[in-house]
């Protein structure tokens, strides 16, 4: 690095006392320990010249968690324990600062404490110049943060949940107003001004009581009101007839002039202004509405059941039968009445029974749906298989009210399931069978392969492999021999394969291997050599798939056998092979 031309310095004046302390820090080490160890968490002192060289304060080493004598003084250990992320960060902050030291080195870092845990520092450094203006050191100091990042974090989340709260308020389903010691409203959310008609700058300041019917306007504010329950099941506040908690005579007045039956919640609030009250409202006009319709639904839940062709039944929410359908009283032959209760549970086999009524009741207590088979004794005796199914039904506010079954006769399946079964058990006997047939059959080619191989010297006789999978062909050291190549020759690659034959045999020994890789066609054809140095030279090429259990081709093997002496015989005599 070439030296920087000198800045101008600014000479400072110097306090006597100040200059008094450098010297002592100087001279007595007691007072820099001092100052190291209550002004900051630690101190490190890099070299520049020997990069690799970084002094680290004790007090730097023990906020790490580590022992004095753990710590070698290396940069590499220090860098070890900062996240890589925050590492690469404040390595290049650093070398801003060696090649611009009027930029401050000012980072916050995450380290890695020995314990496993994160310790969050700031980091700060300066540049200290040596001879000649040329950066020599960087002096470093270590503030520890932590404490303050974590109060951000929590800080951060509780802003979050009052952001959370304020929005659940404010979009809750419920009408939700806040009145002061006046009987006025200071805040409605949405679902106020949707029920009551007002927008929110007409429900504010207005009196609370301006919006309930003149028949239910109270002479105090909210004495007849519910405690607040969210929930919907808001039981009687004090001084309230409990009776009159089943049928709620509270009346709204909307802004039109309709009146809608109406249930208050109400909570104390602490203010600075005062006591003031959170004012929930629900509107309970639906409720006999509701009733009527469910006794419309259960009339044509009754009609539905008695005309489907399944046993149809419900329990009531802790799980004791109220309803059978007339279809599984006729099937048994018993009436309805003694199988209410768990009395159904009779017309059951002995064998299914307890267990049946085990998973009943684990239904009922865990809510989940129930699935099961078990045998029903019909009125003649004979037992049947029947599918039970059951759900539970719930109210608005995700109760169960109810559970709804049905029954369905699944004889005829399970008995053509376990015929399906034997069925399948007897293929799969034949095809084991059929499968060791395979293998013993391909272990009897292996050793024939194997034997070929012992034997590829005797009669000019050579064998060869090929695994379809890999590509690799392996081939016994007498085949060198036989297609004119150097007994040490390494095998030929594909394009060198094809040159050992004539195009004419390089052709028709091509269509032969590949019928036989697509079809385990085996082959056994002459072929001349394009090799032979003193005269033409033939021989007898054969090949054979090998397959595995289920059918596939996965190897070809097969020999070359020279039988140049018989063809030239052949040609003397003027005799040919048969073309068949």
């Amino acid at each position: 690095m070439s030296p920087r031309p000198k800045r101008r310095s600014h000479v400072r004046a110097v306090h006597p006392l100040e200059a008094e302390l450098t010297q002592r820090a100087a001279k007595d080490k007691r007072i820099f320990g001092f100052i190291e160890s209550v002004v900051l968490d630690g101190l490190w002192y890099w070299d520049l010249a020997h990069p690799t060289e970084t002094w680290m304060s004790p007090s730097l080493k023990k906020h790490l968690g580590y022992a004095v004598e753990e710590v070698p003084n290396k940069t590499e250990w220090l860098r070890k324990q900062i996240l890589p992320s925050d590492l690469e960060l404040a390595v290049a902050a650093l070398r801003r600062l060696t090649e611009t030291p009027s930029i401050p080195f000012d980072q916050l870092v995450r380290f890695r404490h020995k314990d496993g845990s994160l310790i969050w520092i700031r980091c700060r450094a300066r540049l200290i110049e040596g001879d000649g203006d040329v950066p020599a050191r960087v002096l470093g100091s270590h503030t520890d943060l932590t404490a303050f990042m974590r109060a951000k974090d929590r800080i951060a989340a509780l802003d979050e949940e009052v952001s959370f709260g304020r929005s659940v308020v404010t979009s809750a389903p419920v009408a939700m107003m806040v009145v002061d010691a006046g009987g006025r409203i200071r805040f409605a959310n949405q679902r106020a001004e949707t029920l009551f008609g007002y927008s929110r700058i007409e429900l504010l300041e207005r009196p609370f009581e301006g919006l309930l019917a003149p028949r239910s306007r109270p002479s105090s504010p909210l004495p007849r009101a519910y405690p607040l329950d969210l929930t919907g099941n808001l039981p009687p506040g004090p001084g309230l007839d409990p009776a009159s908690a089943a049928q709620p005579d509270l009346w709204g007045r909307r802004k039109d002039g309709t009146e809608i039956a109406i249930e208050l919640g109400v909570s104390p609030l602490g203010h600075a202004d005062g006591e003031r009250h959170l004012v929930a409202v629900m509107d309970v006009s639906y409720r006999a509405k509701a009733a009527h319709e469910l006794r419309v639904s259960e009339h044509r839940f009754r009609v539905l059941a008695e005309s489907l062709p399944l046993m149809l039944w419900t329990c009531n929410a802790e799980g004791y039968c109220d309803y059978l359908s007339p279809q599984w009283c006729d099937y048994t032959g018993v009436s309805e009445a003694p199988q209410l209760g768990h009395g159904w549970a009779h017309q059951l086999h002995p064998d299914d029974r307890a267990i049946t009524i085990n998973r009943w009741e684990l239904a009922t207590g865990s809510e989940l749906d129930f699935v099961t088979e078990y045998r029903i004794r019909r009125h003649d005796g004979q037992y049947r298989w029947f599918m039970c199914r059951a759900r539970p039904v719930r109210d608005a506010s995700g109760k169960i009210i109810k559970w709804f079954g049905t029954n369905s006769d699944v004889q005829d399946l399970r008995d053509a399931t376990d015929a399906l079964t034997r069925l399948n058990q007897d293929l799969e006997a034949r095809v084991a069978s059929r499968t060791r047939e395979i293998i013993t059959a391909n272990l009897r080619l292996d050793q024939l392969a194997h034997q070929l191989t012992e034997v590829h010297r005797s009669g000019g006789l050579a064998h060869w492999t090929y695994d379809i999978a890999t590509e690799h062909i392996e081939w016994a050291p007498g085949f060198s021999e036989i297609m004119g190549l150097e007994p040490s020759a390494t095998m030929p690659t594909q394009a060198e394969r094809r040159t050992l034959l004539t195009p004419e045999s390089t052709r028709l020994a091509l269509e032969a291997f590949q019928r036989c890789i697509e079809t385990g066609e085996a082959y056994s054809v002459e072929l001349e050599v394009a090799r032979a140095a003193a005269r033409a030279r033939y021989i007898l090429a054969r090949g054979q798939a090998l397959r595995r259990p289920d059918g596939t081709i996965h190897r070809i093997v097969g020999s070359v056998k020279d039988i140049t002496d018989i063809v030239l015989a052949r040609r003397a005599t003027g005799v040919e092979p048969d073309a068949g």
